[in-house]
């Protein structure tokens, strides 16, 4: 039986310790989107959304939150998400 091949970089393979052959690659930080979202618990109890028919991820479940606009603090958008999808100040 052949032994397997190492899992990580640096692993010990025999007394041997592997090499590691990646390319580092650079990546494009510049399309993320920044979001926000809470987990609001009371009472042994949380707040969660289901979504509604004809939404893209239509009866999945999710937190309140939402992306955060340009000049606008997560705490900001969090209150913004909140008073939109579940009427609450």
């Amino acid at each position: 039986m052949k032994p397997s091949p190492p899992r990580a970089c640096g692993e010990l393979v025999g007394q041997k310790r592997s090499k590691c052959t990646f390319k580092m690659r650079m990546t494009d930080f510049s399309d993320i989107v920044k979001v926000t979202a809470a987990i609001l618990a009371k009472d042994n109890k949380i707040v969660i959304a289901r979504r509604g028919p004809g939404d893209a991820l239509a009866d999945k479940w999710e937190f309140p939150g939402g992306k955060i606009e340009i000049h606008e603090t997560p705490e900001q958008c969090l209150k913004r998400e909140m008073k939109a999808e579940f009427d609450l100040a």
